[in-house]
């Protein structure tokens, strides 16, 4: 009886068609270009259906469900950990705690910031910054309150502390740097594509579609972020001279979700996040995920979004063919889920792919279509002299769940761009 209850119950799933579902979401390879990782995803989908078992859920289905939802995922995936230390650090300072709530606003404007290079609502940030300076100058290191408060105005040049909500004192203090701050000078940055019309964010605010110059960005340096059709990217820091003109011109040749870290520990804690930002936002059983391991083997593994924990891994070595390979494990992982869609007990894993965040296209594309709508707008006249080329930090590893570190001391000209990971990569000055 033990043996025939099971069997009758995945027979009643099997005949009534209502299958546990597997979404297909991409592979992570670097060498697979927009067509192979379309037609890999479809590969997948395939041998999903064949086994009989599982019921694939497409791409195309996979974005339907997820429309309008996609900043959603974005924001827990790549916003969460900054967010969460942001609150921290918030009750810390309201519960007049400023010795404990300083390392954990500045820990999480450490995060935040990092994350900037491929977000688009710099606000958590600025308010990370301003929380970390108040507390800061409660504690009584007005140097580091200053440094704090510059960079919010750098953010937001426009912003002033309402009196009602701030102290005095801090409010003085803050007036004080803004003006400073602004009386050392501003600059302007126009920033062109090869096919105008992509949507551009300077520290997480949107100022327009290419060609776009932006006015009264004050001296130093500045995120960023041009995003056109289909999620395709490019992410740096601009340093902005005082009456000056800044010009960029960014090529846009690849949808990317961001850069990997170096560190396979962090590669595999930015695949955790964002399946489960996707999960949390997607509405089925299981969701596929897969790609090159760090022996280089094609693996893949399974999310369950309601148990809220991953399958072991199954791998093979590629034999240059990874799309092959990658269905041909599909098999392999069926027998992982129960008729009802849930992990079995004896397939979960605490282990996480490392997976490369730069190299799968198709969830890129699911994720970052935010091609602006309407015509193209015209260009802006720039009226300030002496167009200087644009001087961008080159983003080495610097992912944007919060791993990477830039590149200590190397400029470089954004004439000639390079590099399909998403960031803007180009030759060093002579």
């Amino acid at each position: 009886m033990t043996l025939v209850l099971p069997l009758l119950l995945w027979l009643g799933a099997v005949l009534a068609g209502d299958l546990p579902e597997v979404a297909v979401v991409g592979l992570h390879v670097p060498a697979l270009d927009d067509t192979a990782a379309t037609e890999a995803s479809a590969g997948l989908a395939r041998a999903i259906d064949d086994t009989g078992r599982l019921d694939a859920l497409s791409t195309a289905e996979v974005e339907a469900r997820l429309r309008g939802r996609e900043d959603l995922v974005l924001s827990t995936a790549f916003l969460g950990r900054g967010l969460s230390l942001l609150e921290k650090g918030r009750l810390l300072y309201e519960r007049a705690e400023p010795d404990q709530a300083v390392p954990v606003l500045e820990e999480a404007a450490a995060r935040l910031s990092e994350e900037l290079a491929w977000t688009t609502d710099g606000r958590p940030l600025a308010e990370a910054l301003l929380l970390a300076g108040c507390a800061r100058l409660v504690a009584g290191d007005e140097a580091a309150a200053r440094s704090a408060f510059a960079r919010v105005v750098s953010l937001d040049p426009g912003r002033e502390l309402d009196p009602v909500n701030f102290a005095p004192r801090l409010v003085d203090l803050y007036a004080a740097v803004r003006q400073e701050v602004l009386t050392a000078g501003l600059g302007s940055l126009e920033i062109t594509t090869d096919d105008p019309g992509a949507g551009v964010w300077v520290d997480g605010r949107r100022v327009g579609v290419t060609p776009v110059a932006v006015e009264g960005l004050p001296v130093g340096s500045h995120q960023v972020l041009v995003v056109g059709a289909g999620g395709y990217r490019r992410s740096g820091l601009v340093n902005v001279r005082g009456g000056e003109r800044t010009d960029a011109h960014v090529a846009l040749r690849r949808a990317t979700l961001g850069v990997p870290a170096h560190d396979a520990r962090e590669r595999s804690a930015q695949t955790e996040r964002l399946y489960r930002a996707l999960g949390e936002h997607l509405e089925v059983d299981a969701i596929l995920l897969g790609g090159l391991d760090e022996q280089g083997a094609v693996a893949l593994q399974l999310y369950t979004p309601r148990s809220r924990t991953f399958s072991r891994p199954v791998s093979a070595r590629t034999d240059g063919d990874p799309t092959s390979v990658a269905a041909g494990l599909v098999p392999a992982l069926a027998d992982a889920l129960s008729t009802t869609g849930t992990l079995r007990g004896d397939r979960a894993s605490s282990q996480v792919l490392a997976l490369d965040l730069s190299a799968n296209p198709v969830l890129a594309g699911i994720l970052l279509d935010l091609a602006p709508a309407g015509s193209v707008a015209s260009r802006v006249p720039v009226p300030t002299p002496g167009a200087r080329p644009a001087r961008w930090v080159l983003w080495t590893g610097a992912g944007l769940l919060g791993a990477g570190v830039l590149a200590a001391g190397a400029w470089w000209v954004a004439s000639t761009v390079g590099g399909d990971d998403g960031t803007i990569s180009v030759g060093p000055i002579p």
